[in-house]
């Protein structure tokens, strides 16, 4: 559960709710936990990704992804844990590399809209090592991949 100074990690009981754990960010818009459960990536401060250890409370400093122009929308981490693509209000796409991480600067592909498109949701595709969907605020669904232009998936939401 995130509040507005802080972000508060809860275990669900039979019949009760208590508190693990309490990490202190300011306006934290998004959480979002590794597939393996180990790992969770926190956006706060409307542009910066922290990712936290869930078992030890770390955060290495190189694990903070700050390149977002405007509010971080969506994250959602690679099949293999190993790092996660994120989008943002401000149009742009990153996917983010955990393990070659040197002072922040561990992105893999960066990637931005056409102008006063926002992206309001991405997902990985699995199977396909760097391959993902994005959601425009346009109605577009792009597809963004390493290696190729990202291209309009030729569908539309309605």
């Amino acid at each position: 559960m995130a509040v507005t100074d802080k972000l508060l990690l809860m275990n669900v009981l039979s019949k009760d709710i208590a508190q693990f754990r309490n990490i202190q960010l300011k306006h934290c818009s998004e959480v979002q936990f590794c597939n393996g459960g180990h790992l969770f990536a926190a956006a706060f401060g409307n542009k910066d990704i922290q990712v936290f250890n869930f078992y030890t409370n770390e955060s290495p400093p190189q694990y903070k992804c700050g390149s977002h122009v405007q509010k971080v929308r969506s994250i959602d981490w690679f099949e293999h844990d190993m790092g996660f693509t994120s989008t943002g209000h401000g149009g742009e796409v990153y996917m983010w590399d955990l393990v070659n991480m040197k002072d922040g600067n561990n992105r893999i592909l960066e990637w931005t809209s056409r102008r006063g498109v926002q992206m309001t949701s991405v997902v990985n595709v699995p199977g396909r090592n760097l391959e993902a969907y994005c959601c425009g605020s346009d109605g577009n669904i792009f597809n963004i991949n390493q290696g190729n232009e990202p291209y309009e998936a030729g569908a539309t939401m309605s």
